[in-house]
Formats: C-alpha cells, sequence, structure tokens
C-alpha cells in the first residue's frame, strides 16, 4: 500500500511539474483565438477586395495590356529618374566643392586655372548689364532702372578700386599691367574683326545663294511664261542686241559691281588692319613711319574743324554748333593732358620737347612759305600768259 501511493504520489508530481498553470492555459487559449479571429478577418478583407475589383473589371471598357504594363512601370521610373537627379546633384556640389578647395590650395604666385564656363557666365552677364545701359532712360521699366543705377554705382566703385590700386604699383608693375592690357586689347580687337569678317562672308555667301536661287526662279517662270512675254524684249529694240540684253536683265550688271565694291572694301579693311598691327610692333625706341593719307585725313578734319570755329554762332546751324561744342571740349580735354605731361617731365626730357616743338614749327612755316610763294608764282604766270594774249589780239586786231 506505501509503494503504491508513493508512486501515485510520483506520478501526480510528474504531472504537476510538466503540465502549466491554469492562468498559462487561459491566456495560450486567447492568443490563439485573437490570432484565428484576425486571419479571419485578412481573408474577409482578401474576398471583399476581390470581390470589388471583379466587380470593377466587370464595369470598366476593356484596356490593352500593353498600356496597362506600361502603367504600373510608369511609377518606378519617375521615382528612379528623380532619385538619379537627386544623385546627380550631390555629385555635382561635391565636384564644385572639390575644385574650390583644390583652388584655394593654389599658391598666390602661381597663375590658378580659368575654367571657360565662368568666363562665358561673366561675358553673357556684362552683356545684359551693357543691352540695360544702351536703352533710353525714358523707356526703361522701373526695375530696369534700378538695375542700371546699381550697375553704374558698382562701376564707379570698381574703377576707384582699379585707380587706387594701379598708383600704388611700383614702376616694373606699372609696365607689365600695361603691357597685359594691351595685349588684352589688341587680341579682343582681332577677335571683333575676324568675327566681323566672318558674318560679312556668311552674309555674302546667302546673298549670292539668294541671287543663284532668283536667277533659277527667273528661268522657270520664263519657260513657263507664254510665248508673248518673250516678245516684248525682242521687238522693243530690233538693232542692238548688246541694248537688248542689258535691257532684258538689267541686274546681271549691277550685281558684279556690287560684289567687286564688297570684296574691294574688305581688302582695304584687312590692308589697314595689316597696316596698324605692322605699325603696333614697332619698338617704342625706333622710329615709326607715317603714313601720307592718313595725316592728310587729320589735316582736313582740323581744317573743317577750324572752319566750323570760324563762323560767327548765330549763324552756325545746330548740328555745327554741336561740333564745335565737342571740337572745344576736346581741345581741352587735350592741352590739359600736354600741360601735365610736360610738368611731369624732367628738365632734359622738356628740353628735347620744345626743340621738337620748334623744328615743326620752322617747318610748317617753311612749308607755308612755299606754298604762297608756289601760289604767287602760278598767279604772276597767268597775269604775264593774259598780258601775252591780249598783246597778240590788239595786234591782230591792227
Amino acid at each position: 500500500m506505501m509503494r503504491a501511493q508513493q508512486s501515485h504520489t510520483g506520478y501526480d508530481a510528474q504531472n504537476l511539474e510538466s503540465s502549466p498553470p491554469p492562468s498559462q492555459n487561459l491566456s495560450s487559449s486567447c492568443l490563439v483565438k485573437e490570432s484565428t479571429q484576425e486571419e479571419s478577418c485578412r481573408q474577409d478583407s482578401r474576398r471583399s477586395s476581390a470581390k470589388y475589383e471583379a466587380v470593377k473589371r466587370e464595369n470598366s471598357p476593356p484596356s490593352d495590356p500593353d498600356t496597362q504594363r506600361d502603367s504600373c512601370s510608369l511609377q518606378s521610373s519617375v521615382v528612379s529618374s528623380e532619385d538619379q537627379h537627386l544623385i546627380n546633384g550631390l555629385n555635382k556640389k561635391q565636384k564644385v566643392e572639390a575644385a574650390r578647395d583644390s583652388n584655394r590650395r593654389i599658391p598666390k604666385d602661381e597663375s590658378k586655372p580659368t575654367s571657360y564656363s565662368s568666363h562665358e557666365y561673366v561675358r553673357n552677364f556684362r552683356l545684359r548689364e551693357n543691352a540695360i545701359l544702351a536703352k533710353n532712360p525714358s523707356e526703361r521699366t522701373p526695375e530696369e532702372q534700378a538695375k542700371a543705377e546699381r550697375i553704374l554705382t558698382k562701376r564707379e566703385r570698381n574703377a576707384e578700386k582699379a585707380r587706387l590700386k594701379y598708383h600704388s604699383m611700383s614702376a616694373e608693375e606699372k609696365k607689365q599691367y600695361n603691357r597685359i592690357k594691351n595685349a588684352s586689347r589688341t587680341k579682343r580687337k582681332r577677335s571683333k574683326k575676324t568675327n566681323n569678317k566672318k558674318s560679312k562672308e556668311v552674309h555674302m555667301d546667302c546673298e549670292q545663294y539668294s541671287r543663284q536661287s532668283s536667277a533659277e526662279y527667273e528661268a522657270v517662270e520664263r519657260e513657263n511664261s507664254p510665248p508673248s512675254d518673250h516678245l516684248e524684249c525682242h521687238f522693243s529694240l530690233p538693232d542692238s542686241s548688246d541694248t537688248q540684253c542689258d535691257s532684258c536683265s538689267p541686274q546681271s550688271s549691277v550685281v558684279p559691281s556690287e560684289d567687286q565694291r564688297l570684296v574691294n572694301r574688305l581688302k582695304k579693311k584687312e590692308q589697314v588692319a595689316a597696316a596698324k598691327d605692322s605699325h603696333r610692333r614697332i619698338p617704342k625706341d625706333e622710329s615709326k613711319p607715317t603714313y601720307s593719307s592718313r595725316s592728310e585725313y587729320d589735316r582736313n578734319r582740323r581744317l573743317r574743324g577750324n572752319e566750323i570755329l570760324a563762323k560767327n554762332p548765330s549763324e552756325r546751324t545746330p548740328r555745327e554748333q554741336a561740333i564745335a561744342e565737342r571740337i572745344l571740349a576736346a581741345r581741352k580735354r587735350n592741352a590739359e593732358k600736354a600741360g601735365l605731361k610736360y610738368h611731369s617731365m624732367s628738365a632734359e626730357e622738356k628740353k628735347q620737347h620744345n626743340r621738337m616743338k620748334n623744328a615743326w614749327r620752322t617747318k610748317r612755316k617753311i612749308s607755308k612759305k612755299t606754298t604762297n610763294t608756289k601760289s604767287t608764282e602760278v598767279h604772276m604766270d597767268d597775269d604775264a600768259d593774259d598780258q601775252e594774249s591780249s598783246h597778240r589780239h590788239n595786234q591782230h586786231d591792227e
């Protein structure tokens, strides 16, 4: 009996150890119920959504499967392109920052590399500013007027800074600065000339093409036109074939002369540009040759200016009055410059300047005297010829 009880109690203890408490059984059963309820809810929602889609598919018109596939893949492509755009922007920012850092690390003595894009941006910005300033103030909008004022103040400030910087330079630095500035100016002028030449060549090619096309069009019209149109020219001037050709085609003789005129003008401009370049290349120590045409032009311009100034102000036209004011202002400005230049000279330079000026004056006086003597000699010769002719006439009458 005792052994049976012990075995029974041992079996009960084992069952008690292995079996969970009643509270644990309740919680596990509740969890199972909740999970089954959630699963059933999910299944119900899937069924209802499937039914809704089936009803929608039945009521909607038939669609192309390719378009459906494209519409499904459109969102993914848009998202990927946006992501790619963001990535490209970040990469570009990193590159710009790296370039700036590398540019900052270059010492001041070494020359820093210049980027073409920044130059192009600055040039376009300057062109836009010049376009605003070129407008008449009455035609500008309020925004453009404010911009123009800002541009002018900025340029004045920059000019003042550059002037102060130039005055603080040494003599060697000034020479180097002037050399670089003159080189950039000549380069700009040459580029402008080449651009103008290219545009003129393109314009001439376009004109030639338009003439060819117009000639072809006229030939086709002449072929398709009735014979009465051809007889007008044939019977207008039957005697001379040359005049007939000229009257029928007046443009044929005009066009070559226009082309020749353009070619001659371009050649003349090229010759003048080449002469100016060769004149600039001569060192300052050597004497530069003077061109008679240029000196003649300057002399004639000075004579015209003196004629306008010699007139009474009440007799001048408005245009002549404006020209006279410009001439007086220019002469005053040049006189001030010459005075400042003379005062900045040394004693030896002043002596040389005065010597050269006196030589020019004496040369001018001699040339004036020779011209006057020549004119008087010509006048005397004319008088002698008149006297001889009158004497012969009197003898013939007698």
